[in-house]
């Protein structure tokens, strides 16, 4: 993978750092330090089922668990969805 990560570095069940890019009433769009980009759905960010717009800002950092790694050779797309922690 171009952009430095493995199998053994970004799996299902590992949590790592993100920072949020975009922040929609949906969801969160984020980055990881290695570039891959992702989403946080909105059911996936509180408990209480709050809109992202009022938990998370652009630009914050926050851990998140990797809950799916979405891989298209074919499209030519890499990406993750993950549960914030």
């Amino acid at each position: 993978m171009l952009t430095g990560e493995t199998p053994r570095t970004l799996r299902v069940g590992f949590i790592v750092p993100v920072q949020a890019v975009r922040v929609k009433d949906s969801f969160v769009a984020i980055r990881l330090d290695s570039g891959v980009e992702g989403t946080v759905a909105k059911r996936y960010l509180t408990d209480f089922n709050a809109p992202p717009t009022t938990v998370v800002k652009v630009g914050q950092t926050f851990s998140g668990v990797i809950i799916d790694v979405k891989l298209d050779l074919p499209g030519d797309s890499f990406s993750v969805e993950l549960s914030a922690c």
